[in-house]
């Protein structure tokens, strides 16, 4: 298994974001898709500054699942991402966002019956924000969010996602999962465990990351088992001392019928 770490320099700072940015008309944070008993089925739309995206540490910002793949439409008028739920899982949450704030675009409060051993998929309009502002679906990144059943410690579970617009992919290639960097860091480095068999691979990658910078870990999925749960744990420390420690939790799962 090949396991790559990658560092994006950023051009602002997660709090001190510089750009102006022009609200296209409809296209602010707001409930959209209304179901028969008018609920909303999410919100989407461009935060005003940086509410909503805090953070003082390492934060998950995305877990993709990505295929070489490509659809060849001009401009999709809908996008969709694809997970795979176990038969013990279930969604707390999911956020579609920027890997890079500039828009400040979010989608989130999905409301949809999700379905345990099966591919869910959710389906959302570009008309109402991503072709007003012009925002392509390769800027985004995307987190299930499952509940934290039977972990110890800062451990987030995560069902990896892949986007798509009219035809699923056949086959995932690797997982690519992306981490925002709240504050400066002295050192960092991680690795991949199997929780069935306990085997490790570990990197000795330790770099140095500034606040606001982006780093991004992907696992090539040829050297994964089908079914088995892995942990992608990061360990360094902040310039200011503090430990870092952080656990990545996801399953393993072809995502085609």
């Amino acid at each position: 298994m090949m396991i790559a770490f990658r560092y994006f320099a950023v051009v602002s700072t997660l709090l001190l974001v510089s750009v102006q940015v022009v609200f296209a008309q409809g296209t602010k944070y707001s409930c959209r898709d209304k179901d028969g008993n008018g609920q909303c089925r999410y919100y989407e739309g461009l935060l005003e500054g940086t509410r909503g995206f805090e953070n003082d540490g390492l934060k998950l910002i995305s877990a993709l699942a990505t295929t070489s793949h490509q659809e060849n439409i001009p401009v999709p008028q809908t996008y969709k991402i694809r997970f795979y739920l176990t038969q013990s899982d279930s969604v707390k949450d999911v956020l579609i966002r920027e890997r890079k704030l500039y828009y400040n675009y979010r989608l989130d409060k999905v409301k949809q019956d999700w379905k345990t051993e099966h591919l869910n998929d959710f389906e959302w309009s570009a008309n109402n924000v991503l072709i007003p502002t012009g925002l392509e679906v390769s800027k985004l990144g995307v987190v299930v969010s499952l509940p934290e059943k039977e972990t110890v410690g800062n451990t987030v579970v995560v069902a990896p996602a892949i986007f798509y617009s009219v035809t699923p992919p056949n086959q995932i290639d690797k997982y690519e999962f992306i981490f925002e960097a709240g504050k400066p860091s002295s050192s960092l480095g991680y690795k991949v465990r199997d929780t069935q068999n306990n085997s490790e691979i570990i990197s000795e990658n330790w770099n140095s990351i500034s606040t606001g910078e982006n780093v991004s870990a992907t696992v090539e999925s040829s050297g994964l088992q089908p079914g088995h749960t892995y942990d992608l744990v990061l360990k360094g420390k902040f310039s200011d001392g503090l430990s870092i420690h952080k656990t990545i939790r996801f399953n393993h799962h072809k995502l085609v019928n």
